[in-house]
């Protein structure tokens, strides 16, 4: 009797557990309600694009720095790097409105604790990748400057986010947001960004 008492509990747990991965797998894979670009969605392609980060002296940096197992890694991460993001760019451009509130939304989440890349890391350490994310490794950030090149790529497309831009790019502060939102808004309004600035 408590045999099958306890086969009808596995069962019961098993199915259980496969339901919660379904849907897991079914948000990572589909998340609903995302935008979706060429049947994908839209953080699928902002993930393949090279970020733009601005430093402290607000000047423009590549993101993230690897250390590679060795000159071969190095010509192939290159070479992939350059193709998905030219892909993801030819998509990106033709982005809708529709898409712009998650790409403010990136370029406007705080800065948290710096990311250790742990699953990276060991996959580097069992031979499954090349490449080992620096100490810096922020994915934050990253998230940050693939937004903020997206927001570059649109163009005229991006100008409704014109005025959140001029607000953030008018607060005295020098943070990442700050910096991030400060660029786009240069090149999006280079006047809205001097009238901005010449306030401060």
């Amino acid at each position: 009797m408590r045999t099958g008492r306890s086969k009808r509990i596995w069962w019961v747990a098993g199915a259980f557990t496969l339901c919660v991965l379904g849907a897991l797998l079914f948000v990572v894979l589909y998340r609903p309600g995302e935008p979706r670009l060429e049947g994908r969605p839209l953080s699928y392609w902002l993930g393949q694009l090279e970020p733009t980060v601005i430093t402290h002296t607000h000047s423009i940096k590549n993101w993230p720095s690897h250390k590679f197992r060795d000159q071969a890694a190095v010509m192939s991460w290159i070479s992939h790097s350059t193709q998905v993001h030219d892909h993801s760019s030819r998509v990106l451009r033709t982005a809708g409105p529709e898409c712009l509130p998650m790409l403010l939304a990136r370029l406007t989440a705080k800065p948290t604790r710096i990311e250790s890349g742990f699953l990276r890391r060991c996959a580097y350490y069992i031979w499954l990748s090349d490449s080992l994310p620096m100490e810096e490794y922020n994915d934050r950030e990253i998230r940050r400057g693939q937004a903020l090149t997206a927001m570059i790529l649109l163009g005229e497309g991006a100008a409704p986010l014109v005025p959140q831009l001029a607000i953030l790019a008018a607060e005295d502060k020098d943070d990442a947001v700050h910096r991030a939102a400060s660029h786009a808004l240069f090149m999006l309004a280079p006047d809205e960004f001097r009238r901005v600035r010449a306030k401060r």
